[in-house]
């Protein structure tokens, strides 16, 4: 045993396999209080999030009225570019609008 142990090379790997198994094995058992915890913790950041989700959808809200009224203009003036840019800008907009959804789908839970 001692002459096994004295090999460096085998040594180190017996470590290593050590430490593999005790990483696997901690199991961690949450309370029903967990959820109100983690709520406490993290509930100033979810507010900040809201916050910024709220102000991208504003932006987008005022982006929507501006290229709907290029829009309109420029299908007065027969403008095909102008309304192909206003419909950029419109589909940007719906972006921004629908962030909420788009997180979510993301799995960001706000």
């Amino acid at each position: 045993m001692k002459k096994l142990l004295g090999n460096q090379k085998v040594l180190k790997t017996l470590l290593l396999i050590v430490m593999v198994v005790n990483s696997y094995s901690m199991i961690c058992f949450a309370s029903g209080e967990a959820d109100a915890v983690a709520e406490s913790v993290t509930g100033g950041m979810n507010a900040f999030i809201k916050i910024i989700v709220r102000i991208v959808q504003l932006v987008g809200a005022v982006l929507m009225v501006k290229n709907v009224a290029d829009f309109g203009s420029a299908w007065k003036q027969s403008d095909d570019s102008g309304m192909f840019s206003a419909g950029k800008g419109i589909a940007g907009a719906a972006i921004l609008l629908g962030i909420e959804l788009i997180l979510k789908l993301f799995g960001v839970n706000l």
